[in-house]
């Protein structure tokens, strides 16, 4: 097991965990540290996306220092194999990922992800990873395209499970992705695709620009993003919000 050495603070309520933690990296806190919550009032998810937040599930965002940004594509990746991985391994849940930040536990959402990168006062690139898990509670997910919520307690036994403890437990887990290094490339890269919920899926994203692209997901490049082909190309996906239709049943 990762432990957490690190600065960590748990409020029973917060505005949002990542909001609170990068706070305390502007002042040259918290590096690395982490700050999770029961509940938010304020979270986020990608672009303006809302992220539901309340009491039974948990809200941890870490702060991890990137001692070289030529490895910042190996970390949002790390992240999500990583507590895939912990999933797997400590509740025998097996979770998949979509691209880019969500896992799935049989086409039903369990949690997400959320990536930023800001600086130190001292310049340094610092990742705040923000992570909203469903521990005992699966709140409703706004917007037709979104898949169906579920929760860790409806596939594991979670008695005498406590938040905090846990907190700092997948604060560990993550915490680890930044000692990733170039030479593990290929075993992530692997992970990820033995565990995508998206590869060889027909699926539309919706880029930062506005522009939309609709096709089947073949593979990712070699800085992790998805290669989708349409009906006349390959286009090479780097950031946006991915859908695809959950598996009928």
């Amino acid at each position: 097991m990762h432990e957490w050495n690190h600065p960590f603070q748990f409020l029973p309520v917060a505005d949002s965990t990542s909001a609170i933690l990068k706070a305390f990296v502007q002042k040259d806190q918290f590096i690395p540290g982490a700050v999770a919550a029961r509940e938010q009032t304020a979270g986020r998810g990608r672009g303006d996306n809302v992220w539901q937040s309340p009491p039974g599930g948990l809200y941890l965002s870490v702060a991890l220092p990137v001692p070289d940004a030529a490895l910042l594509p190996l970390i949002g990746p790390g992240i999500a194999c990583d507590v895939a991985r912990w999933l797997n391994e400590r509740f025998a849940v097996e979770a998949r990922i979509k691209w880019p930040n969500d896992w799935l536990v049989a086409d039903r959402k369990l949690g997400g992800l959320l990536m930023e990168l800001v600086r130190s006062p001292q310049g340094s690139l610092v990742v705040v990873a923000g992570i909203g898990l469903n521990v005992f509670h699966a709140p409703t997910l706004p917007g037709r395209r979104a898949f169906l919520p579920t929760a860790l307690h409806e596939w594991a036994d979670l008695t005498g499970q406590d938040l905090v403890l846990l907190a700092r437990e997948l604060a560990g887990i993550v915490g680890q992705s930044a000692s990733v290094h170039a030479s593990m490339e290929p075993r992530l890269r692997a992970f990820l695709v033995g565990h995508s919920a998206t590869l060889g899926r027909e699926v539309t994203v919706d880029l930062p620009g506005g522009e939309r692209v609709t096709g089947v997901a073949e593979g990712f490049a070699p800085d992790f993003s998805l290669l989708v082909k349409t009906a006349d190309r390959i286009v090479r996906v780097a950031a946006g919000d991915c859908f695809h239709e959950p598996v009928p049943g």
